[in-house]
């Protein structure tokens, strides 16, 4: 996705990863990129640009809060083995 289109359509991507966040297990901290509705950079400059935009303290923190979870998104061949660990407790 080109810049111009994030800056167009940033309060859509950031719409988007929040029902992205909302559908994650409980507990699994490694979650597959592919997972996010787009990467991982346009989500990041979406926020970026909404933070700007925003002067409302509880959506700013939920803005940060979206940025910060974005390091819970690790390459998919990785969070395959993250996940299974997870899950058998190990």
């Amino acid at each position: 996705m080109s810049k111009k289109k994030v800056e167009t359509d940033f309060y859509k991507i950031i719409n988007e990863h929040g029902a992205a966040l909302m559908k994650r297990e409980q507990f699994i901290i490694a979650l597959p990129e592919s997972t996010l509705p787009y990467s991982k950079s346009e989500i990041k400059t979406a926020i970026l640009l909404a933070l700007k935009e925003i002067d409302d303290d509880n959506i700013i923190e939920q803005l940060k809060f979206g940025y910060v979870s974005l390091a819970d998104f690790i390459p998919d061949h990785v969070s395959r083995g993250v996940i299974i660990y997870a899950r058998i407790g190990v």
